[in-house]
């Protein structure tokens, strides 16, 4: 997390920065170059924007997938409400990586829009408001079974990856499951495979306006299979009373501001949020949202110890504007850590991000 204080020069020197550059891709001019789908900017003459490439399963040099599939058994915590019963729930993560043109079909594309006239000609990435996602089960072995369609997951940063914006080249899916799924998935592994098949829609804003309504650029298909004799570190079990472990992501917090375009002279939202620890004592953990990266609407807070989930939590938010002016925001309480933290500006009906999110987990 930045210091504010660096968040707030930033934002001044984006600002200046974009009202400069201008530069708002339109859409209607798309046309294929050098295998990359390239449009124009909807004013500037030279300047010009390619999709994204499609997504890939992230593996290792020796082709161990970065799946992650965890298994928790909750057995009576004051948490979940249900003391005197056990629970099982479950976490599915796996990093996607995307593709990214070589210097050659860059270097050809803008050789072929310069014309051979001496236009100056600037390639960028266009910039990606929303990254929709759907995952889908599919029993092994049970072709005559329905796939199952499992709502509720978002992208991430990936762990250590650079916030670049539309740079990006790498990104975590994360599914929180409930006892069903978890169970299905379980069964699965037990079998020694797991296949999920995971569709991806990106989409970017056309022209000027600022509110100009989100438009589907591309789109693609991910198979996730997991061969956990191959690989049997992919799949892990944990037990858990009241304490959970800091690399648990142990909230979900919301924030569709930037994604949805609701408040164009908001730059940056950042979440602190304090709990109590296992050991005693307050600690806190942050969750930033940006400008620069719209379509992370959803981030899963860690803790650096584990924290007490028996007692309530309490959360601030900090708003950055355009003008490079700060406003944190006072202390609110939570009694609940099951329920999702949205802290989207009123602006947006909020039925409206109930459907996008899921209901209370």
């Amino acid at each position: 997390m930045l210091p504010l204080r660096f968040t707030v020069l930033a934002a001044a020197a984006f600002v200046a920065a974009g009202a400069a550059a201008q530069a708002r891709p339109n859409l209607d001019t798309a046309r294929p170059l050098a295998g990359l789908t390239v449009y124009a900017d909807d004013s500037r003459p030279g300047l010009f924007f390619y999709a994204p490439g499609p997504l890939h399963v992230a593996q290792d040099a020796d082709g161990r997938p970065d799946v992650h599939f965890l298994a928790v058994r909750y057995t009576g915590t004051a948490a979940t409400g249900d003391r005197g019963r056990t629970l099982q729930r479950g976490l599915l993560t796996f990093s996607v990586t995307r593709q990214v043109p070589d210097g050659a079909a860059l270097a050809t594309a803008r050789r072929t829009l310069g014309g051979g006239g001496g236009l100056a000609v600037e390639l960028r990435p266009l910039p990606i408001r929303r990254l929709e996602a759907t995952l889908v089960y599919a029993a092994p072995g049970r072709t005559e079974e329905a796939p199952v369609e499992l709502s509720g997951g978002h992208f991430e940063e990936a762990e250590g990856a650079p916030a670049t914006g539309a740079l990006w080249t790498r990104r975590t899916y994360s599914l929180g499951l409930d006892a069903a799924s978890a169970e299905l998935f379980e069964k699965a592994l037990a079998q020694g495979r797991l296949l999920l098949s995971l569709g991806y829609s990106f989409h970017a804003a056309s022209g000027e306006a600022a509110d100009t309504q989100d438009r589907l650029v591309s789109t693609g298909t991910v198979t996730v299979s997991v061969d956990v004799h191959r690989w049997p570190g992919l799949s892990r079990r944990m037990d858990l009373n009241e304490r959970v472990p800091p690399d648990y992501p142990l909230l979900d917090v919301y924030c569709y501001d930037f994604r949805d375009a609701l408040h164009p002279g908001l730059y940056e939202k950042q979440v602190e949020v304090e709990a109590e620890a296992v050991g005693g004592g307050p600690v806190s953990a942050r969750v930033r949202f940006g400008r620069d990266q719209p379509d992370l609407y959803a981030r899963g807070l860690r803790f650096q110890v584990a924290v007490r989930l028996d007692r309530p939590y309490r959360y601030r938010v900090t708003t950055v504007t355009d003008a490079g002016t700060s406003a944190a925001g006072p202390w609110l309480t939570r009694g609940s850590w099951s329920q999702l933290l949205d802290v989207t500006t009123p602006g947006r009906p909020a039925e409206a991000r109930a459907d996008a999110t899921g209901e209370d987990r």
